[in-house]
């Protein structure tokens, strides 16, 4: 049994603590004061944590005695030219380091390719073409470099589920563009059951890709989402010259044994 912080009690965050919980304790954070108490009834150890934060008290109670922290903090969707995930993450970071936390997975995006072309895998030179990917990739060179613990970094596909699926906004939309262009797709499921999967041997200084490894394009992807949703879509547009890339996940699974099992 493992002592597991989570850093984010979200979409992700909470039922990956759920499914943990089963076999570890599991302490996780929120700034929600109202899902407290949804935590504790899942049978986990909810903390009131904003990044950064200013109460020491609970600061010190969720990092302390953490044998694996799970950072699942998404960058702010407004983009900002202060680079404040970047700071977020270096507070996380001097926590780390305070408490003597020695592994750290971090959930990253696959974003970090935009700009790039064909298949790619975990050695592509990245291009930082938005500040969005910028952030992330200075946020993963900062844990990889430090020497204080060892953080394996999980590049996420474009996460969906039941519950939460892009192709609910897509049918609000009078055109849908870009059809014929393969998308990099990762189920919450097939998230939850690789992190459960890594944590379970020591965390180490590696990038992982995590999506699923079948392409189908935009257009064949959610069309097939909405049948089964009992959703319209529009139609989709066919550009001339599409994007292709496709982001292979081929390391994680040699590594790990893995398969991919919810498309």
């Amino acid at each position: 049994m493992k002592n597991i912080s989570i850093l984010g009690g979200g979409w992700l965050g909470l039922p990956l603590g759920k499914q943990l919980a089963k076999k570890h304790q599991v302490k996780i954070s929120t700034t929600s004061e109202n899902k407290l108490t949804l935590f504790s009834e899942a049978g986990l150890h909810p903390f009131l944590l904003e990044v950064p934060s200013t109460n020491t008290i609970q600061t010190n109670a969720f990092f302390n005695d953490c044998d694996v922290l799970i950072i699942t903090i998404p960058p702010n969707r407004k983009n900002s030219e202060a680079l404040e995930y970047v700071a977020k993450m270096n507070w996380i970071i001097a926590q780390a380091e305070k408490h003597q936390i020695k592994q750290i997975v971090y959930t990253s995006s696959t974003s970090v390719y935009d700009g790039l072309e064909n298949e790619v895998n975990e050695t592509a030179f990245l291009k930082e073409d938005n500040l969005r990917a910028k952030e992330i990739i200075i946020n993963e060179e900062n844990l990889l470099k430090n020497v204080n613990f060892n953080a394996t970094i999980l590049r996420l596909g474009g996460l969906f589920g039941e519950e939460r699926h892009p192709v609910k906004f897509l049918a609000k939309k009078e055109v849908n563009e870009n059809g014929n262009e393969p998308v990099n797709m990762l189920h919450l499921y097939d998230a939850i059951e690789a992190i459960s999967t890594l944590i379970e041997k020591p965390i180490k200084n590696e990038i992982y890709n995590l999506v699923y490894p079948q392409y189908d394009t935009r257009e064949v992807f959610y069309k097939k989402a909405a049948q089964v949703l009992n959703l319209s879509l529009a139609d989709f547009n066919i550009v001339e010259n599409p994007k292709n890339r496709k982001v292979s996940s081929e390391k994680f699974q040699n590594t790990f044994q893995f398969t991919f099992k919810h498309f």
